[in-house]
């Protein structure tokens, strides 16, 4: 069981991926959201997927019938089941209850 903060190494991928398509004021730069990167890195615990951990989320995602967008929050379970975490939190429930969660789905 993690007893640390912990964060998908392709969580921040996501993060990067949704500040650059903030729509107007709110959009952050790259230069911005590489300092918000740097924050997590120094705050929580990166977990990654080894090459076989990685296609095995793929392939039970794909199995599930997973599409689009919520292929990285496969992902982020995958992450979740390596450390034997026992909750996580998103504020995208709707694509975490799609997926073959073990555990508990927060949202805060």
């Amino acid at each position: 069981m993690c007893k640390y903060n912990c964060k998908s190494v392709n969580g921040s991928e996501m993060s990067f991926t949704n500040g650059t398509r903030l729509p107007g004021k709110h959009r952050l730069s790259a230069a911005q959201l590489m300092l918000c990167v740097g924050e997590i890195r120094e705050r929580l615990t990166l977990v990654a997927l080894a090459d076989p951990e990685y296609y095995s989320a793929l392939e039970h995602a794909a199995s599930l019938g997973t599409a689009g967008g919520t292929i990285y929050d496969a992902l982020i379970v995958a992450c979740a089941v390596k450390i034997k975490a026992e909750t996580i939190y998103t504020w995208n429930r709707r694509h975490f209850d799609q997926l073959d969660l073990p555990g508990r789905i927060e949202s805060p």
